[in-house]
């Protein structure tokens, strides 16, 4: 099964999100930061507007062909997105009627197949038509092939998923949040939210903060949806929607704070309507170390934080090098005991901690997985830590007749780690820095991969921090033993309810698709150095400008 699942997405596809109530912060009113990582793709995703008209006024972060802001503010609301990692598709398994190849059972006997036609035109060629089978679960994916093998003519494969219910009008909840003035207005506009399932965090200027996970989350009969699973029975079937009042919520904590980087909304056990996939709390945690208990917040402190470098991973990891390993290059140990585990683009230790940390995976759960071992690398800090202290048996090579520890495996990985760098980088280790092998690259699809011209069409930018970082940076690997970042904070955005002229927002690229356009990329250097445009809701102050109207009465 999982030789039949496909490449993962690329590292970083996640979000930070933070609120701090009026009570700590200098304006007196609530303060909030968000910072979507998605792929950095050129163009970006990310279109910055601010929207007016009567009874509207609102700034923040478009998507091209939608007409609401996806992330932003008005007057007296701001509000940002994580994604939850909720799990809302099932693999049903059909069984397909033997005596009818146009049916499938059902718990009420067989079934005929829905059966309907698309027709994809296509440019400079002939149309193609796709036959489009359906089961009550959803559509029949296997008749687009089947890597799994499940589907062997007695079976086919169909997808629910709650995307493909006919009642989303997902697009209403964007058009009330640009006019919500308090929280209940939020949950009022967020009824209308059915996906992606996202956890949605808000600041209204009454001083309301709030975390609500928005979209529809199935109930099923039994089971987690983690397995494809027989669909004839009915034993798995879908039996309704988690209603608002049964998920995750939070309202006005003491704490005056709300965090989300992807982590865990709920304690294990009670999650059991949220079941999917979550972000190790690393970049969570240290969210929550640098606000503290501060009081007297303030925008320019956001900032600093969407800024920051600090690698929680290596807070967790490296005291395991440094009691297990001695050599080779002491010298070099005795500079990473000493470093502040802030992955700054201009200093060797990070790099040596990349470096080591990379080989260590491998030394860990290569020789397990085998030629799986590639797809899923990575930074795995759960596991890691797992192993180490409490599953050595992962540190022993199956490859090999003797049981090795896992502090010889911690030690085999530093020293293929330093003697690849030295190859690399040179001997003298003092040389050596973290973006002269760290690198985020922006590419267009598919113009990038042409020859000659596709340098044209992308961007390379070197760059500090790590998957664990606030200034988020999950990288691969490369075979040339690079660090290549392809999604990261592609949008980012402060403010302030009650110092408005303090908030600001910035977009990985810019705002043009046209890469002739000196707007094609102008917005990059701005957030490769953590600085900002203004998040202003008038319209004027836009360099440009397009207005609606309402075309001329005729006079009689």
């Amino acid at each position: 099964l999982a030789a039949a699942l496909p490449a993962p997405p690329p590292p970083g596809l996640g979000s930070n999100i933070w609120a701090v109530s009026g009570k700590r912060t200098a304006s007196g009113r609530p303060l909030l930061a968000n910072d979507p990582h998605l792929q950095l793709d050129l163009p970006g995703a990310w279109y910055l507007a601010a929207l007016e008209a009567p009874g509207l006024a609102v700034a923040g972060g478009t998507m091209p062909a939608m007409p609401v802001v996806v992330v932003g503010r008005n007057p007296a609301l701001a509000w940002g997105l994580t994604n939850t990692g909720a799990d809302v598709q099932d693999l049903f398994v059909e069984t397909v009627d033997p005596a009818d190849g146009g049916r499938y059972l059902t718990p009420d006997g067989s079934r005929p197949f829905a059966v309907r036609s698309e027709t994809i035109r296509v440019r400079f060629g002939r149309p193609e038509t796709l036959t489009v089978r359906e089961t009550r679960h959803g559509p029949v994916i296997s008749d687009l092939g089947d890597p799994t093998g499940l589907a062997d003519g007695r079976h086919v494969l169909a997808l629910a998923w709650t995307a493909f219910d006919d009642g989303d009008v997902t697009l209403t909840a964007g058009f009330a949040l640009a006019t919500a003035r308090t929280a209940l207005e939020v949950d009022r506009a967020l009824e209308a939210f059915a996906g992606p399932v996202q956890n949605l965090v808000y600041a209204t200027a009454r001083d309301e903060i709030g975390l609500r996970l928005a979209g529809d989350l199935p109930i099923r009969r039994q089971g987690d949806g983690w397995m494809p699973v027989p669909g004839a029975d009915g034993r798995h079937d879908w039996i309704g929607r988690v209603p608002a009042a049964g998920r995750p919520r939070l309202a006005d904590p003491l704490s005056g704070q709300i965090v989300n980087a992807n982590n865990r909304l709920v304690a294990p056990g009670r999650g059991d309507a949220v079941l999917g996939e979550w972000e190790p709390a690393l970049r969570a945690r240290r969210i929550e170390t640098l606000l503290g208990d501060r009081d007297g917040v303030t925008a320019a402190a956001f900032r600093a934080m969407q800024a920051d470098q600090h690698s929680t991973l290596a807070d967790d990891m490296l005291p395991h090098l440094l009691r297990a390993s001695r050599a080779p290059a002491p010298d070099l140990l005795g500079a990473l005991a000493a470093w502040d585990r802030v992955m700054a683009a201009d200093r060797p230790e990070p790099l040596a901690f990349a470096a080591w940390y990379d080989e260590l995976a491998a030394a860990l759960y290569a020789d397990e997985l085998g030629p799986l071992f590639a797809a899923y690398r990575g930074l795995r800090p759960d596991f890691v830590r797992l192993v180490l202290e409490e599953r050595p048996v992962w540190c022993d090579d199956v490859a090999t007749a003797e049981i090795e520890t896992c502090a010889a495996r911690i030690a085999l990985a530093w020293t293929r780690a330093v003697e690849r760098l030295a190859a690399r980088h040179g001997a003298d280790w003092r040389r050596w820095r973290w973006d002269a092998a760290h690198r985020v690259e922006m590419h267009h699809e598919p113009l990038s991969r042409i020859p000659f011209l596709g340098r044209l069409f992308r961007l390379v930018v070197p760059r500090g921090g790590d998957g664990s970082s606030l200034d988020v940076a999950h990288y691969r690997r490369e075979s040339d033993g690079t660090f290549v970042t392809r999604a990261g904070p592609s949008y980012r955005m402060v403010v302030d309810l009650g110092a408005p002229q303090e908030s600001g927002f910035v977009a990985a690229t810019g705002q043009s698709g046209h890469f002739l356009s000196r707007h094609w990329a102008d917005l990059t250097a701005l957030w490769a150095t953590h600085r900002y445009l203004p998040m202003q809701l008038a319209a004027e102050a836009a360099e440009h400008r397009l207005v609606l109207a309402p075309p001329m009465q005729r006079q009689p």
